[in-house]
């Protein structure tokens, strides 16, 4: 038997929100053939072009590279910054064990998250999702991640006006047709009281074990994306976790992960996986997601960035639950694709 519990401040206003169009991640996947087609939004990027190729001229000779050549090349340039943006995965926060997993669909993404360090023995935990895909949901989800960090490293009286001022920055980043979606919370590793904002965000999952049963708490949205609305109110929450629950973020891209026949694997999917592993690692968590997503998508090409993070509080046995999330645990390649630059679903961490 399990309870679910939606977890609101006393101040957060009912939620009116607007008929919004979001660029669906469901609509047909077309692979491209050459990746000049990688991406839409890339005919809105300035490539650079050789001195010696230029447009309306003759084509280059067999000993210069081809633009096919060189735009590939960047691309693998700019996939190899994109994880540099990214924690690495051996991380160690004081009575939190942690595993990540994260995919873009293409070579780069718009899915983000982080662990950041800050005054007073506290910790920033975000995730967030871009609205599209490729590189112009890429270049924003860079521009949140300087706008946040550069935000939260410095004193501030509360998360509201913390997140209003990113919501700012991502508005004026944003051409217009990008938004952001973000959960922002901050860990206080001595009282182990998590304040939060959900701007949007598909809602994290705190899991704990209460009676031979595995209670579910939601920390649900309560504002919409960043980059969307001018004058936009932002309300933070708090959560007390307890020793021994589970915080588990994700995007969309894992629910909404679809089979042959077009049915989503859904937010009911990941509550009752969850529900049987309340007591299981952070990374054996990862592994029995994306092993029963793999199963139920068969061989589906991703369609969208997926991203996992999963957190456990822990103070007693630390090191041996530490040891233990270590072995054999590290994040799953970036798969090549088999056919473009598209992804194939990822293969599983093994050994957890």
């Amino acid at each position: 038997m399990s309870h679910r519990h939606e977890v609101l401040g006393p101040n957060t206003p009912p939620l009116a929100f607007p008929d919004l169009v979001k660029e669906s991640p469901w609509s047909p996947a077309k692979t491209p053939a050459s990746p000049q087609n990688v991406n839409p939004d890339a005919t809105q990027v300035a490539l650079p072009i050789s001195p010696r190729v230029k447009p309306g001229l003759e084509s280059p000779t067999e000993s210069e590279p081809s633009f096919d050549t060189l735009l590939l090349k960047d691309l693998e340039n700019a996939k190899e910054v994109h994880k540099a943006f990214f924690p690495r995965q051996n991380l160690s926060i004081p009575g939190l064990v942690c595993h990540t997993f994260c995919q873009p669909a293409r070579y780069i993404g718009g899915d983000y998250y982080d662990f950041l360090p800050l005054l007073g023995g506290r910790w920033g935990i975000a995730i967030g999702d871009v609205s599209g895909k490729g590189i112009g949901a890429a270049l924003l989800m860079a521009s949140l991640q300087a706008s946040l960090r550069a935000q939260a490293m410095h004193a501030h009286a509360d998360l509201s006006t913390l997140i209003s001022d990113v919501h700012r920055m991502v508005l004026a980043a944003s051409s217009g047709h990008h938004f952001a979606s973000l959960f922002y919370s901050e860990y206080d590793a001595a009282t182990r009281e998590l304040q939060y904002v959900n701007a949007g965000q598909n809602p994290p999952l705190v899991l704990r074990r209460k009676n031979e049963q595995c209670d579910v708490f939601y920390l649900e949205t309560n504002a919409v994306p960043l980059g969307l609305l001018e004058g936009t109110e932002f309300f933070s929450n708090s959560f007390q976790l307890e020793n021994g629950d589970v915080l588990v973020l994700y995007t969309d891209g894992i629910t909404e992960s679809e089979s042959p026949s077009g049915e989503l694997w859904g937010q009911e999917r990941l509550e009752i996986l969850l529900q049987a592993c309340c007591d299981s690692t952070p990374c054996q968590i990862v592994r029995l997601v994306l092993e029963d997503v793999l199963a139920f998508v068969q061989d589906c090409s991703q369609k969208d960035d997926m991203t996992l993070v999963v957190v456990r509080v822990e103070g007693q046995n630390l090191v041996a639950l530490s040891a233990a999330n270590a072995v054999g645990c590290s994040p799953p390649p970036f798969v090549a694709a088999r056919s473009g630059p598209y992804q194939h679903y990822p293969s599983v961490p093994k050994g957890c």
